[in-house]
């Protein structure tokens, strides 16, 4: 089988969080009814749950949907290969419902995350596909130009018949053909293009398929006497270019205009009193009100806290309301008990004990977060595997870093804090 190459989208417009009718902002998602997966008396169970990228309905999905797109838009490029959607567009989440008795179960998926809210979803990757087909080719991004069910439902569909009690227009006299002057075709560089990144060709897969182009023509140049001939000098210095980015998220990370923090980074958030330690879950752009040509970013994040006293996810609007990790060192705990003794762990503290005051008094939602983002920021993860020929060498490689609470993709520069603190790596 054809290796599946992936497809970025690089649009969307899903939204995390919806203004309801009644002016109170609501999660664009199940409710928590929906989401409890507990029996009833007779042992039945009616719940949803959220598929996880990688999962096999969920890759089903961004199968059919890339082929879909890719038949749609053309893939001339890379006859021969099969295609996946990278991820579902941003903020796009599915969730399979779970209807299990004492003999049969049923599962059903369901996308959500349509701009008008959580009772707008899509039931198969058919329905969605003239919303996606939509985000990856109108250039306007009016939603009004989207044929899906959900944007454009049968009722507003009418067809208008024609005025039949209108008189005919009379037929107008022919006029001689008037000689216009042929008008050269437009060129193709302003046409609508597909707003998705598919990635070329590696350098093996090329290989054998000759580069070379013949040299283009040039206009003959006046000579200069000898005199005032000028001399050929050295060529000019260019800077060298960075490889293009591997993933959706890489080029998004890589674009200072639009996001600040990353997922997965530790960051400070405003707590309203203090400011808290969380981490970036998610992240999206909101059109601003008052500035309709400029977009506000929006993020969502998981406040740290100790694992006894979890706490639930928050939405920050602005990011005013966000701090890098690195802005502030963080501070000693707050328990007496645990600032003098040493060698303290987050994984090998006494939690419990700290809840019920044998450590001192304090704060212990605020000791958590602490001593889990010092966890964070000791430890490093490796990120976005690349292809590689693990059978004969073992070796992998990977795309980026998680260096402490910092996310670093391959080919972005890096201060570090050790030595004079000048060294680039």
């Amino acid at each position: 089988m054809a290796p599946y190459r992936p497809i970025y989208l690089t649009r969307s417009d899903g939204k995390l969080e919806i203004v309801s009718k009644s002016r109170k902002k609501e999660l664009n998602a199940p409710t928590a009814d929906q989401l409890d997966s507990k029996p009833d008396a007779k042992g039945n169970t009616d719940y949803f749950k959220e598929l996880e990228l990688g999962d096999a309905k969920e890759v089903d999905w961004r199968r059919k949907l890339g082929g879909m797109l890719i038949r749609e838009i053309g893939g001339q490029d890379h006859p021969g290969s099969n295609y996946i959607l990278a991820a579902l567009p941003e903020n796009y989440r599915l969730y399979e419902r779970v209807k299990s008795g004492p003999v049969s179960e049923i599962t059903d998926a369901y996308l959500y995350g349509h701009p008008q809210g959580r009772k707008k979803r899509y039931r198969s990757p058919g329905d969605f596909f003239p919303h996606l087909l939509w985000l990856a080719t109108d250039d306007n991004g009016d939603p009004d130009n989207c044929s899906c069910k959900l944007c454009a439902p049968d009722d507003l569909q009418v067809f208008k018949e024609p005025d039949r009690t209108r008189p005919p227009e009379p037929v107008k006299k022919e006029q001689p053909p008037i000689k216009k002057e042929a008008i050269p075709p437009k060129s193709s560089a302003g046409a609508t293009r597909p707003m998705v990144i598919i990635p070329s060709r590696s350098h093996s897969e090329d290989k054998g398929i000759s580069a070379t182009k013949p040299p283009a023509s040039k206009p003959p140049s006046a000579t200069l006497p000898p005199a005032i001939a000028r001399q050929a000098g050295p060529p000019p210095s260019t800077p060298t270019q960075l490889a293009p980015a591997k993933c959706f998220e890489q080029d998004q990370d890589s674009q200072w205009s639009k996001y600040l923090f990353r997922p997965g980074e530790l960051a400070w958030f405003n707590r309203g009193n203090a400011w808290g330690l969380s981490v970036i879950l998610k992240r999206t752009l909101e059109r601003e009100l008052q500035n309709p040509s400029k977009d506000r970013a929006r993020y969502l994040v998981q406040p740290l806290s100790n694992p006894l006293q979890q706490k639930p996810t928050k939405i920050i609007e602005s990011e005013d309301g966000l701090r890098p990790w690195l802005a502030w060192s963080p501070p000693a705990p707050t328990h007496s008990g645990l600032a003098n003794t040493p060698g303290l762990i987050y994984g090998t503290i006494d939690w419990k004990g700290v809840t019920e005051g044998r450590y001192g008094q304090g704060d212990a939602e605020v000791d958590g977060s602490i001593f889990a983002a010092k966890a964070v920021d000791d430890s490093l993860t490796l990120f976005h595997p690349l292809t590689n020929n693990t059978v004969t060498t073992g070796e992998r490689t990977y795309n980026g870093i998680y260096l402490g609470g910092e996310k670093i993709w391959t080919g972005e520069p890096v201060r570090l804090r050790v030595g004079s603190g000048q060294d680039i790596m």
